[in-house]
């Protein structure tokens, strides 16, 4: 593993970060790791950060990762970026693809694994869990990855992602506005526009197109 490099962990789970912060401290001679567990903070440590790495949990509030790596891409194109998934979600795949987020890593690859992707990155490869990269080939015209298979998802904003993530665990539309800082109103907004895109018409079949794109376990 590289010596001397920084690492800036995004995620809301305290015991997650710890646990990677200390297997990275082992594995590294010279490590610099700070910890945000919001978007707001994330934005702000990536400022502070010259260059390294930033781990972005598929859970970070309020925002999500897709509008974190924005952020930090606005302010500091010198930070890499991985993207971590609880599950082969071809929506967050998708989206992560289409920001440029070359590296994306499945959580159930194991610890070990996650530190030889950091290593990786760290020499300037990009990093693919395998079960991740069997779901992509090239496009020529768009010279990038993309998808084997097309989704009606792809016409979804970043916002209407995270409201459809938050959706598809059950929450209702108050709970989401809490989550996300937005009035119910406007999440009720985007749920139609999300379900009008989708072409979906009730929860119960909102539910099954995120059990069939990865977003929740059947």
């Amino acid at each position: 593993m590289n010596s001397s490099y920084n690492y800036l962990i995004i995620s809301e789970q305290r015991l997650f970060t710890d646990a990677l912060k200390m297997h990275l401290s082992r594995n590294v001679d010279d490590v610099n790791v700070v910890q945000a567990n919001n978007s707001g903070a994330a934005s702000e440590l990536s400022q502070q950060i010259n260059s390294g790495i930033a781990i972005l949990d598929c859970d970070i509030p309020p925002d999500g990762p897709f509008e974190v790596a924005a952020r930090i891409r606005s302010v500091n194109r010198e930070l890499k970026m991985i993207l971590l998934l609880d599950s082969l979600s071809p929506l967050m795949i998708h989206q992560a693809i289409k920001l440029g987020i070359k590296n994306i890593f499945l959580k159930n690859n194991g610890i070990r694994n996650f530190i030889l992707a950091l290593d990786d990155i760290a020499n300037e490869k990009s990093y693919l869990s395998p079960q991740i990269r069997e779901k992509l080939r090239f496009d020529d015209k768009k010279n990038r990855k993309i998808l084997r298979i097309d989704s009606g998802f792809q016409a979804l904003s970043k916002r209407e992602i995270e409201v459809l993530r938050y959706l598809s665990r059950g929450y209702s539309v108050k709970e989401v506005s809490n989550k996300m800082h937005l009035s119910p109103k406007s999440i009720d907004s985007h749920k139609y526009r999300i379900m009008s895109k989708l072409n979906i018409h009730d929860r119960v079949h909102l539910s099954r197109f995120c059990i069939r794109e990865g977003l929740i376990q059947p």
